[in-house]
């Protein structure tokens, strides 16, 4: 039976973080384009990977105009992330890339808006293949943004077995593990998109899974949950599994 987005308790909730992980061949834009555009707050969305235009595009198709709505914003810090210095291609520090990030969510707090702001940020771990970061100095960041938005954060990121497994000959690898342990550690709720064990059937696309976080508080309850979602073209459909 199919079930509406706007029934799926997320458990996100404000000053908490709500975790997305994903595979290489599920990629989650359709969600971060939805959770933006039916976000009751002013939304920030941060993306370290994905282009400003790729999003303008998905939110346009759900009915935000990027260019004159004052709800939704976004940051494309990509071009942020590896500035050339003397020729060369150097590596941001974390602060820098921190303060870009939190002077957005002030400058969004100083327009006027008299509610919180939520912000998602969209493959932070990016910041962790070019091997000058470390997990946990990445996770200390997502602490930090955390804190500033009071409207909550959403952060989505790779969850593939590769970058996840045991494999210490891997520096990748083990960040990456890292950087995912502290973000648990720290959720309201966790979402995943995962294929189907059988791969993708014609008319599913893989499955959608929320579970209970360990920062859940106790007025509010999470309730673990699980769908097929099925995207095809400009809709996503959501049945009960």
């Amino acid at each position: 039976m199919e079930v509406s987005f706007k029934d799926i308790q997320l458990g996100h909730q404000p000053k908490g973080l709500t975790l997305i992980t994903s595979t290489i061949d599920l990629s989650p834009l359709w969600l971060v384009d939805l959770i933006a555009s039916k976000s009751g707050e002013q939304t920030l969305l941060v993306t370290f990977r994905n282009t400003r235009a790729l999003h303008e595009k998905g939110l346009k198709r759900l009915g935000i105009d990027i260019n004159s709505s004052k709800r939704v914003s976004i940051l494309d810090i990509s071009d942020q992330l590896f500035p050339i210095s003397q020729g060369q291609f150097t590596t941001a520090s974390l602060d820098s890339i921190t303060k870009s990030i939190t002077n957005t969510i002030e400058k969004c707090y100083g327009n006027g808006h008299a509610g919180e702001v939520t912000v998602i940020l969209e493959y932070p771990d990016v910041l962790l293949s070019s091997a000058a970061h470390k997990g946990l100095e990445a996770a200390k960041v997502i602490g930090q943004i955390q804190r500033a938005c009071g409207g909550g954060l959403y952060v989505s990121c790779n969850g593939d077995e590769p970058l996840i497994g045991l494999d210490e000959s891997s520096s990748l690898a083990h960040e990456q593990s890292t950087f995912l342990a502290q973000l648990v550690h720290q959720c309201n709720s966790c979402i995943s998109l995962r294929p189907l064990s059988t791969g993708r059937a014609h008319d599913v696309t893989g499955i959608f899974r929320i579970t209970r976080g360990p920062r859940v508080v106790s007025t509010q309850s999470v309730s673990d949950a699980e769908y097929l979602y099925f995207v095809s073209g400009d809709s996503v459909k959501f049945f009960y599994r």
